[in-house]
């Protein structure tokens, strides 16, 4: 894995998948929903957390390879930009 690379891409890049073919493999095993390939990328880019059903789908799906603590631990929330809100600024 690459510094600064999420583990599900490094896994997926290793493993030759497509976000499709991986979106695939992903079908939620409490409710059998699919995720869709934009949530990958929002996941793989840090910007999405993953829900706690989609975390156990990628564990099935890599062999326990990519855990809850890998996803949890690349997720980059995003701060908000602080703004001058103060109304006696005026």
């Amino acid at each position: 894995m690459g510094v600064g690379e999420h583990p599900l891409r490094a896994w997926r890049v290793r493993n030759s998948l497509s976000l499709r073919a991986l979106a695939a493999k992903l079908r939620c095993p409490s409710c059998g929903d699919v995720v869709s390939p934009s949530s990958l990328v929002r996941i793989e880019q840090g910007i999405q957390p993953p829900s706690v059903a989609v975390m156990r789908a990628i564990l099935l799906a890599t062999d326990g390879e990519v855990t809850p603590n890998d996803l949890v631990a690349a997720y980059r929330p995003r701060t908000a930009v602080p703004t001058n809100s103060d109304p006696t600024d005026s």
